[in-house]
């Protein structure tokens, strides 16, 4: 049998192709070393995030190089191993990348499970770098208080749907951006946001303005662009920003903002975040996100593609095209 992975082989101009990447196979080991594990790797998750690692460019994580492989969190069963604390049948989480097997060479770079109770992928969604960002940059950055106006872009996606929820928790008003009729009703009927709006809709900036109409406390940016813009003209004085993530130039379409001399005017306060800075927060964001998990207080949808490694491009490119609800795992056929 074989192993195989994905590596970069040309940078992308504009949307991820089918060039984008290449599959690289080698043969499983029949033995392994001391202290090594293998592990068959059966849930992989697709980031956004993941988009800017393409580029050459500076930024919080350093370009992925050509022939290099692309990381991803990935969830995976031990199929063998040579390390007493990983045996056979564990599953365990890492950053496996692109890949449907990964070989570890001393059990560091894997991860127990801390909930048995919970459904696997959410390891990926809700206890993973998902439910950390939507916690984390909310709870901190913006700090929802009751009766609050609280406007979350990009709202049915991964991040955008835990923000929602939790603010709603917090006992905000909460206004939901997403890109089709079906996410709106999505929004307005599971998650129980206040309004939500279709940015899609000829009459978008209308409905925001009406949406938004005794202004924004807090706003949650996953997508920039239009919506940003909007948002610094329907602030309140010191309003608070928490700068996520900019899917719509994350292809290289970026739109100016107009109303970029609102931050003076209103003495906003607009800060973009790192979630890897903040790990001294995991455990109270795992631990708050578990209780209303079972409680019932918040839902996670997991938006599950089955494919093989080669697929992966495909799902990721689709984040960018609004194709996903929820949080996007690819489930790996060997």
């Amino acid at each position: 049998m074989s192993m195989s992975h994905l590596v970069l082989q040309e940078r992308p101009e504009g949307e991820i192709t089918e060039t984008t990447f290449k599959k690289v196979s080698e043969s499983l080991p029949e033995t392994l070393k001391k202290g090594q594990v293998l592990v068959k790797v059966t849930y992989v998750s697709v980031d956004p995030a993941m988009r800017g690692s393409l580029e050459d460019v500076r930024s919080y994580l350093p370009p992925i190089p050509i022939g290099g492989s692309m990381w991803a969190a990935g969830l995976g069963e031990v199929i063998k191993s040579e390390n007493a604390d990983f045996p056979v049948g564990e599953i365990v989480r890492g950053n496996y990348g692109f890949a449907d097997h990964f070989l570890s060479q001393d059990g560091s770079d894997l991860e127990k499970l801390s909930f048995k109770d919970v459904d696997i992928p959410q390891y990926l969604a809700l206890f993973g770098i998902t439910g950390l960002t939507a916690y984390i940059g909310l709870m901190k950055l913006i700090d929802p208080q009751p009766g609050q106006t609280i406007v979350v872009s990009g709202a049915a996606g991964a991040v955008g749907s835990i923000v929602c929820q939790i603010a709603k928790l917090k006992g905000a008003r909460v206004v939901g951006i997403a890109g089709t009729p079906e996410k709106v009703r999505w929004l307005l009927n599971d998650l129980k946001v206040d309004a939500a709006l279709n940015y899609k809709s000829p009459d978008y900036e209308k409905e925001f303005v009406e949406a938004t109409k005794d202004l924004i406390d807090g706003y949650f940016d996953n997508v920039g662009g239009k919506t940003l813009d909007l948002a610094l003209q329907q602030v309140k004085p010191h309003a608070r920003f928490a700068i996520c993530g900019s899917i719509s130039g994350y292809n290289g379409k970026v739109e100016p903002l107009y109303n970029y001399m609102n931050i003076v005017k209103f003495s906003l306060k607009i800060e973009g975040f790192i979630i890897l800075e903040h790990q001294a927060d995991f455990p109270k964001a795992v631990s708050d996100l578990s209780t209303w998990l079972k409680e019932g207080k918040i839902i996670s949808r997991v938006d599950i593609i089955d494919g093989k490694v080669e697929e992966l491009p495909r799902a990721l490119a689709g984040l960018f095209k609004g194709t996903n609800t929820g949080k996007r795992i690819v489930k790996l056929k060997v």
